[in-house]
């Protein structure tokens, strides 16, 4: 099922830590045929690997808190929807675990592994890893204004999303009617893809801050805080979006080359910091998702 293509090996992966180069990232790419596939490579950029061998689009990596299991979305149950699919890394075998009427896509995993959270229509939902147990966290005022990219705070107690210009989160099985809590206030400017820290305490997120193009920023889990007073954390001038935590102090993204392509890069939280870009340009290669 998974078959090697080779290395880009950038000049900056020798940068990397040790103990960071050698973490894997998935990710999906159109480099082959035009087709949106699974893929995953080395922090460093070696081993660049296509994860699966069939026809359909696969996409929105997701690794279990173990390694063991990789939750994606895919158009494999046809129907001309996407759902969302765990793949068993050791037997290689594929489990169906939505059958939403909308379709359902931007899966992620709790971190203590029994859940995933996803999107479908204008809301975000968690489901159990056997498919059972579908619940609605929250839903936005319409689908342009719908709530997305779900990410659980390290706790399990709360799901962490956007609303197109705004990054919120929600308690896991409050009371309907139950207020958001908002964690970047609502601006004109885009706010997307919110991803909580490996110790829960910051959240990732895309931002168009100031209208000068999309970067990666930080800021507290806990607090509400303003626009553009956050922590940007890839260069001024970059187009950065889709951030995903390996540790503390490490973030993948997607580094956009041009309005349909995006290459995957790594970058440090320390001011200052270069980033390194491990994928080369053949294809659009979107949605990091690290290895544990």
């Amino acid at each position: 099922m998974f078959t090697l293509i080779g290395s880009t090996a950038p000049d900056c992966g020798v940068n990397l830590p040790t103990d960071i180069s050698q973490r894997t990232i998935a990710f999906d790419s159109d480099r082959m045929d035009f087709r949106r596939q699974l893929y995953w490579i080395k922090a460093n950029g070696a081993n660049l690997t296509r994860i699966m061998t069939d026809s359909f689009l696969d996409k929105e990596p997701a690794f279990s808190p173990d390694g063991k299991k990789l939750a994606f979305t895919s158009d494999r149950a046809g129907g001309g929807l996407t759902q969302i699919f765990v793949l068993d890394l050791s037997s290689n075998q594929i489990v169906k675990l939505t059958s939403r009427p909308e379709g359902a896509d931007e899966p992620s995993f709790s971190r203590d592994g029994a859940l995933v959270a996803f999107h479908s229509g204008a809301s975000v939902y968690v489901i159990r890893t056997d498919g059972s147990g579908e619940q609605l966290v929250g839903t936005g005022l319409d689908n342009f204004n719908a709530y997305r990219w779900p990410s659980f705070s390290a706790d399990g107690a709360q799901l962490a999303f956007d609303r197109n210009n705004e990054i919120d989160a929600a308690m896991i099985g409050a009371m309907p009617g139950t207020p958001i809590r908002m964690i970047v206030q609502n601006t004109t400017a885009i706010m997307k893809q919110p991803a909580v820290s490996p110790d829960g305490e910051d959240v990732a997120y895309q931002s168009g801050c100031g209208f000068t193009g999309a970067s990666v920023w930080t800021t507290p889990f806990s607090t509400t805080t303003e626009v553009c007073k956050g922590r940007r954390v890839t260069p001024v001038g970059e187009t950065a979006t889709r951030p995903a935590w390996g540790t503390t102090t490490y973030l993948a993204y997607e580094s956009n080359v041009s309005a349909t392509a995006a290459t995957i890069a790594v970058v440090s939280r320390v001011a200052g910091s270069v980033p390194c870009v491990i994928t080369d340009t053949a294809g659009d290669n979107r949605n990091p998702a690290w290895s544990p």
